[in-house]
C-alpha cells in the first residue's frame, strides 16, 4: 500500500512538472539586459531555474524594475497555484483510488487551495506595499 501511495505521489509530481513545462514558453522580445536582471534576481530564490523560466516570458513588462518583478512574480504564482489546484482537483476523480490515496489527494488539494487563497488575499504583501 505504501508503494502504491508513493507511486501515486510520484505520478502527481511528474504530471505537475509536465504541466509547468507545457505552460512555459520563451519570448523573443526579451533583451539580454532584462533577462540578466531576472537571472540575477532569481539567484536569491529557492528554485532559481524555475523562477527564471516563469518570469522570462514577462521580461518585456518587467524590464529592470524590482517593483514590476515582484508584481509579475506574484501574478505568475497565483496563476500557477490556481492551475495546480485545478489539476489536483481532477485527480480526485480518478477511478480505483484506494481510500488512503484519495485522502492523501484531498489533503494535497486542501493545502493547494489554502495557498491559492493566501496568494489571492487582498491583504497579501503586494509590491506597492513593499516599495512605498
Amino acid at each position: 500500500m505504501a508503494n502504491q501511495l508513493s507511486l501515486t505521489f510520484s505520478l502527481i509530481i511528474v504530471l505537475l512538472s509536465l504541466l509547468h513545462l507545457l505552460t512555459t514558453s520563451e519570448s523573443a522580445a526579451a533583451t539580454t539586459t532584462t533577462t540578466s536582471f531576472i537571472r540575477t534576481s532569481c539567484r536569491a530564490t529557492t528554485y532559481p531555474t524555475v523562477c527564471v523560466q516563469s518570469l522570462y516570458t514577462h521580461a518585456a513588462a518587467i524590464k529592470k524594475s524590482p517593483k514590476q518583478l515582484v508584481t509579475t512574480a506574484l501574478s505568475v504564482s497565483v496563476e500557477k497555484a490556481q492551475s495546480t489546484k485545478t489539476f489536483v482537483s481532477m485527480l480526485t476523480r480518478f477511478r480505483g483510488l484506494k481510500p488512503r490515496e484519495y485522502a492523501a489527494i484531498k489533503d494535497c488539494l486542501e493545502e493547494v487551495s489554502d495557498s491559492v487563497d493566501r496568494l489571492s488575499k487582498p491583504g497579501f504583501e503586494r509590491s506597492d506595499q513593499i516599495f512605498n
